[in-house]
């Protein structure tokens, strides 16, 4: 046998996926299919309704939102202003944090809407603010506690619904 009958030999006993052939046609080919699948897919949508969502209010059409110095001297529910609970709101841009504290610090409660059941992105949401303002008004109720002062801090998207959602509740509905 001749050398070049060897590696003829040589080259048709190798395993046809063994072989590899130079050319760039299979890597276009894949690389358009790759295109064609991007563009018949639907965006992924990163998120949840609310998200960016930020609510202004206009202090001038809410009426007295900061104490004077007459609501110092004032009592709520028997309580002086000045041993009222404080209620700290942070809203930070992905959570919102509610603790309450009595009137000298020590901490009475806290609520947060990973607490909540809220989990990643949808912490940040208006609704996950309102589900925890709506959990810690009635953990301070079941604590006995029904006047709070309110210390908001931060600009997130829960901001205001959480603190809505710590007013004061609606009465029961009237059965007939």
């Amino acid at each position: 046998m001749t050398a070049i009958s060897m590696v003829q030999c040589l080259f048709k006993s190798v395993c046809p996926a063994m072989r590899r052939h130079f050319g760039l046609t299979a890597v276009v080919r894949g690389r358009m299919d790759r295109r064609e699948h991007q563009i018949g897919s639907k965006p992924v949508e990163e998120g949840v309704e609310g998200e960016k969502y930020f609510e202004t209010i206009d202090l001038k059409s809410s009426g007295s939102t900061f104490p004077t110095m007459e609501t110092m001297k004032q009592v709520f529910h028997g309580i002086p202003f000045d041993e009222t609970p404080i209620c700290y709101v942070k809203c930070s841009k992905n959570n919102v944090k509610i603790s309450i504290t009595d009137c000298y610090g020590a901490k009475l409660m806290y609520t947060s809407c990973g607490l909540e059941g809220f989990k990643n992105c949808k912490k940040k949401t208006e609704v996950a603010g309102q589900a925890t303002g709506i959990a810690a008004g009635m953990k301070a109720l079941r604590r006995g506690i029904k006047s709070v002062r309110m210390i908001v801090s931060g600009l997130g998207p829960g901001r205001m619904s959480s603190v809505r959602e710590l007013g004061p509740r609606p009465r029961k509905k009237r059965r007939i």
